[in-house]
């Protein structure tokens, strides 16, 4: 039976360069817990007959109270690099700011939808 793939064309090249540039950053991608290199990729796009498809989850490094640096990290997950402020209250003339980790790995598992 013929693979059939959830992205064709100009879509999938979009996702497959993006993943690379994230390896290129050195972000690790697995695919079923396995570190997998590009040829691998398409995996993750194919359709499943059982109705199951693969979730990215995005794994960031962690800082610990004595860890944090004093400016706000950016690499999250966004691809450019800019400071990250957030208030839980409307006080715009003093947010509080919350850290943010390293985007360290991109984890490609099998889910099944019942």
């Amino acid at each position: 039976m013929k693979k059939r793939y959830k992205l064709y064309g100009k879509n999938r090249k979009v996702f497959l360069e993006g993943l690379q540039r994230y390896r290129d950053r050195g972000v690790v991608i697995r695919v079923d817990g396995e570190e997998a290199e590009p040829a691998d990729w398409m995996r993750i796009l194919e359709i499943q007959a059982d109705g199951s498809f693969y979730m990215g989850d995005y794994i960031v490094e962690e800082h610990n109270e004595s860890q944090k640096p004093n400016v706000l990290e950016a690499t999250l997950i966004c691809e450019g690099t800019k400071e990250y402020l957030a208030s839980e209250k409307e006080d715009v003339n003093r947010p509080e700011q919350h850290y943010v980790g390293i985007l360290k790995e991109i984890r490609f598992d099998r889910v099944y939808n019942r």
